[in-house]
C-alpha cells in the first residue's frame, strides 16, 4: 500500500494483501527460494533504488508539476463559449426533428438537505417541478428525449415508466427504447471476477465513513462519500485508492473514475462518451 510494488515489482514477490491464502504462499516461497534467485532480485531492486534517488524523484516531480500548468492553460482555452439561450429557443421551434440527451442525478433529481436523513439522500428521484415540462416534451411528436444516467436499470425504471422516453442505465451499458424491453451493450465474455474483492474493500470504507454509502450496479461499483464530512472523505478516498490499485484490480479489465465525491470502479470501456443508438 505504500506504492512499493510499482517500483519493487520486477525483484518482489507480488501479492494481493486482502488474499491470506496467497499471502502465506508468498512467504513460503520467499523462505525456500534458492540463493541464486534470491541474489539475482536483489541486484535489480538495488540497482533500482539507487538510481531512482529523492533528487532523481524530486525533479521528475517538478517537471510534471510544470506540464500541468501547461496543460491547465491549454483546457482553459479550449472551453466552449456559454450557449446563447435566445438563439437556442428560436432554433429549437424551428426544428422539426429534435433529440434531447438529459443527464438524471444533479439534472433532473430532487435536492436533498445535506444534513438529512441519510436514507433519504440515497434515494433520487425526479424534482416535482420538473415532471410537468418532461412531460410535455417527451410527448411531443417531434422530441426525442434520452435519459442518460450513470444509476442501473431499476432505479430509472422506477422514476421513468410514466415517461415516453428512451433510457440509457450504468452510461449506456444497458438501453431502454420508448416503452419497450432493456437490451445490453455489454459483451457476452464480461470477466467480473474482480466485484467481490472491490465490494469488500468498498465495505470497508464505508463502515470507517460516517455518511458514506455504496452501490452495487451490475457493471461497476460506486463508493460516495458525498455528505460525508469533505475533507476527511477525500482523505478516505485516497487510500482506497491505493488499496485498490494495488489489490484486486492491479490486473483486472476495469478502470477506476474518481469523482468530486465518488470513487467508482467499472467495467473498462464504459463511458457516457461513447454511448450511441
Amino acid at each position: 500500500f505504500a506504492g512499493a510494488a510499482q517500483s519493487l515489482g520486477a525483484g518482489a514477490l507480488l501479492v494481493n494483501p486482502w488474499n491470506i491464502s496467497k499471502v502465506a504462499e508468498a512467504i513460503a516461497k520467499a523462505l525456500n527460494m534458492p540463493s541464486a534467485e534470491r541474489e539475482k532480485r536483489h541486484r535489480h531492486n538495488f540497482h533500482h533504488v539507487t538510481t531512482h534517488t529523492a533528487q532523481e524523484w524530486a525533479e521528475t516531480f517538478v517537471s510534471e508539476l510544470n506540464d500541468t500548468v501547461v496543460e491547465a492553460q491549454l483546457r482553459t482555452k479550449q472551453i466552449p463559449p456559454r450557449l446563447p439561450i435566445p438563439k437556442a429557443i428560436q432554433q429549437y421551434l424551428k426544428s422539426t426533428n429534435r433529440l434531447l440527451i438529459l443527464g438524471f442525478n444533479g439534472t433532473l433529481t430532487e435536492p436533498v438537505e445535506r444534513k438529512g436523513d441519510q436514507l433519504k439522500e440515497m434515494e433520487l428521484s425526479v424534482h416535482p417541478e420538473l415532471k410537468q415540462p418532461l412531460t410535455q416534451l417527451c410527448s411531443d411528436p417531434n422530441t426525442t428525449v434520452v435519459v442518460l444516467s450513470g444509476s442501473g436499470r431499476t432505479l430509472l425504471d422506477e422514476n421513468f415508466r410514466e415517461y415516453n422516453t428512451w433510457l440509457a442505465a450504468e452510461n449506456g451499458m444497458f438501453l431502454n427504447p420508448s416503452n419497450g424491453e432493456w437490451m445490453t451493450t455489454m459483451p457476452e465474455q464480461l470477466n467480473m471476477e474482480w466485484v467481490d474483492s472491490v465490494k469488500h474493500i468498498f465495505e470497508y470504507f464505508t463502515e470507517r465513513t460516517p455518511r458514506s454509502h455504496f452501490e452495487e450496479r451490475e457493471a461497476s461499483l460506486v463508493w460516495n462519500y458525498r455528505h460525508a464530512d469533505v475533507e476527511f472523505g477525500k482523505l478516505q478516498a485516497r487510500d482506497m485508492l491505493q488499496h485498490l490499485c494495488s489489490g484486486p484490480i492491479s490486473s483486472a479489465s476495469v478502470e477506476v473514475v474518481q469523482g468530486s465525491r465518488s470513487v467508482e470502479v467499472r467495467v473498462a470501456g464504459i463511458t457516457k462518451v461513447k454511448f450511441h443508438f
